[in-house]
């Protein structure tokens, strides 16, 4: 085994690998965009606290690496799996990097009774909001997001996704991830991606289960951006 240098996206993606988040497919599967991919991730299967914690991480530390250029003050997450990823996330900023910033996510229907709205936890106005959730398939959800946060008053700042499988869509030469920085003039950014998935493999062959690394970069060269 080479030696990969300790990162979060590692660690991340090894975890991933180990409860079958990324599952390394003994045969290929399709996927939403028609094309039968060699690999599949589910952001469902971290369900635990150590998962979550290695999940949290990821996106902790991609965020502080980019730092200088988010300087988010609201951490939101869109409902329904964006408001866990978004509420460790803020609470593993603080702890490893003392990072302090709030967090919030919206409902599905406004509440009518109680404190009612549409927005749980801070306030968005006037703040830099980072937008994270867990992928992005058309960028659709993450429109609809980010016209919450601006109809909340907040300005976004950027988008944090757990895994970009890094190819073209089916009609474009961009990734989902670049055609939505693209429309939105905002910087996206992921916690790990299919380059580091491979890295990861060529380094730790007991995870290379039925060829999978071959297959992957054969995948990668053929639909990769």
């Amino acid at each position: 085994m080479r030696g990969l240098p300790v990162n979060q996206s590692a660690e991340f993606l090894r975890h991933a690998i180990r409860i079958g988040a990324v599952e390394l497919l003994e045969e290929s599967r399709k996927i939403k965009s028609g094309r039968m991919s060699p690999y599949f991730f589910n952001s469902g299967l971290f369900c635990d606290g150590k998962s979550l914690s290695s999940l949290a991480k990821a996106y902790a530390a991609k965020i502080n690496e980019n730092w200088d250029r988010l300087r988010p003050e609201v951490i939101f997450g869109p409902a329904y799996k964006g408001i866990s990823i978004a509420a460790i996330t803020c609470l593993t900023l603080y702890s490893d990097y003392q990072r302090e910033v709030a967090f919030a996510h919206d409902r599905k229907e406004v509440k009518d009774h109680g404190e009612g709205g549409l927005i749980v936890g801070s306030n968005l106005a006037g703040k830099r909001v980072l937008l994270v959730d867990d992928v992005i398939t058309t960028g659709g959800t993450k429109t609809e997001a980010l016209e919450t946060i601006e109809a909340n008053d907040g300005i976004p700042v950027g988008l944090v996704i757990a895994f970009d499988r890094e190819e073209t869509g089916v009609d474009t030469v961009l990734s989902a991830a670049e055609a939505f920085s693209k429309d939105t003039d905002l910087p996206t950014f992921s916690a790990a991606g299919l380059s580091d998935l491979i890295a990861v493999l060529e380094t730790c062959q007991g995870l290379n289960h039925y060829n999978a690394l071959s297959r992957i970069r054969t995948y990668k060269e053929q639909y990769g951006t």
